[in-house]
């Protein structure tokens, strides 16, 4: 681009806005040297028309340089420039992604009062997706949690947690935290019946020691006296009951509060991960798809020189054949569609045929499965089998893996075995992904059995209940 002509009109335009697309991937690759000369180079253009629109996004690359230059005071100023200048409602995306930046950068200088403001304004705007906002509540509840106000942060994680069973309706999520819930009703309700009992136990003992001087009263005044000691210290041993019953309550109170904070931050990690996957295809799968796309468009000459437009189109519909393709496997990993209209044991088969790796064979094995299934256990039933499929493929080094499905009345059995590289429990036995597939069998009550050495290749085999 700055060796092309200069008759085209929109040429100073574009060159500016690849500087600065070049100069943000510069700071998120760490090539900070190279950065600012992307940055020097759109600045010198821009210096003569000071109120240019290309500003905004200019002002966020140069913020963004600052930061991670760790010059946080630039930074600020920088993004403060641009957020001055997006005034008007068609600057409302641009002033909202100044805003984030400015949030990150007073984050990360340990500025968190101040983050927290720049956030809490952020979420006012009009113009934030349900996306953005869920990434706001979750950045809201790390900085909440980091100034070690663990009200605001646990109220923040529970509207992260609202908001992301919204947007995928997985009711799993809910029933986990239904689960723990009445797990930790039950504990807590063995244990308050546990004090109960002592306090029902210190209640008989009290009234028997009563009568007792009653009775002893009637004979002397001795025993008259020695029965008010009796009662002044069974009023003691009732206070002290009563304070030793608060404090349990107490603990009680802490140890469930403590336990939905982990519940919420098992959560988070999980979402979390997911965002991250689906970021990564979009990113490095269709966004480079629709990059190239724009890129071979910007080759099309202007003139009526057909046979080059008819290469370059073919050239263009041919990747646009591949984004669309892309898109489909993204949306099937979301919610696979065989798995809504035809059933569990198509949805599998389908995952099984899909190329994962051109060198992995999948052999695919049902039985006996019933579409009798609750439709939320199928769903976290395929993602055990998704998530086994995955580590087997990218970690174990395999070239065959066996996939075996099978019901027996109420009972189902997972079965994955492959002839990788195979682990032990001090090399990648603890990985993510296993211990994400243990939570999943968890949360369905039933058992794992991993069997792997190194060389040997890898067998998982699973067993719950999917009666209802």
């Amino acid at each position: 681009m700055e060796s092309s002509g200069r008759d085209n009109p929109t040429r100073l335009e574009n060159i500016v806005e690849t500087y600065i697309t070049s100069a943000e991937n510069y700071n998120y690759s760490n090539l900070l040297d190279s950065a600012r000369i992307q940055l020097d180079k759109a600045k010198a253009i821009l210096s003569p028309k000071p109120r240019s629109n290309l500003y905004l996004p200019y002002y966020f690359a140069e913020g963004t340089y600052y930061d991670r230059s760790k010059q946080y005071k630039n930074a600020i100023s920088s993004l403060d420039s641009g957020i001055a200048l997006a005034r008007d409602p068609a600057s409302r995306f641009h002033a909202n992604r100044l805003k984030y930046a400015k949030f990150k950068t007073l984050s990360n200088s340990n500025n968190l009062s101040a983050a927290t403001q720049v956030m809490q304004d952020l979420l006012k705007s009009p113009l934030v997706f349900t996306a953005d906002k869920k990434l706001y509540y979750k950045e809201l509840y790390g900085t909440y949690a980091r100034l070690g106000n663990l009200p605001e942060a646990y109220r923040w994680a529970e509207r992260y947690i609202s908001l992301s069973d919204s947007m995928y309706k997985e009711k799993s999520q809910n029933d986990i935290i239904e689960m723990e819930k009445k797990y930790n009703d039950a504990e807590n309700q063995k244990k308050i019946s546990l004090l109960q009992a002592d306090k029902e136990k210190a209640v008989l003992t009290s009234r028997n020691n009563r009568l007792l001087a009653w009775l002893l009263g009637g004979s002397c005044l001795f025993l008259l006296a020695l029965s008010v000691l009796g009662a002044l210290y069974l009023g003691n041993t009732k206070k002290l009951a009563r304070q030793k019953a608060i404090s349990y309550q107490q603990q009680l109170n802490e140890v469930n509060q403590q336990q939905q904070l982990q519940l919420a931050q098992a959560l988070l990690q999980g979402e979390e991960r997911e965002r991250k996957r689906l970021a990564g295809d979009l990113h490095d799968g269709l966004g480079g798809m629709l990059a190239g796309i724009k890129f071979n468009l910007t080759r099309i000459p202007p003139n009526n020189e057909v046979d080059l437009f008819t290469r370059n189109m073919a050239v263009v519909i041919n990747m646009l054949d591949k984004s669309v393709n892309e898109l489909r496997r993204i949306a099937r990993n979301l919610m696979p569609e065989t798995l809504l209209n035809s059933g569990l044991e198509a949805a599998l088969k389908d995952m099984c045929e899909l190329p994962l790796s051109e060198n992995v064979k999948i052999d695919f094995q049902p039985f006996n499965i019933e579409k009798t299934i609750p439709p939320e256990m199928q769903v976290t039933i395929y993602r055990i089998v998704q998530e086994l499929l995955t580590n087997a493929v990218k970690h174990a080094g395999t070239s065959s893996v066996l996939v075996q499905c099978s019901q027996n009345k109420h009972v189902f059995y997972i079965t994955v075995e492959d002839n990788g590289k195979g682990f032990t429990k001090e090399t990648s036995g603890n990985g993510i992904g296993l211990a994400n597939v243990k939570h999943r069998v968890d949360y369905l009550k039933g058992s794992l059995e991993v069997c792997s050495a190194l060389g040997e290749g890898t067998t998982i085999n699973i067993e719950f209940n999917v009666g209802t």
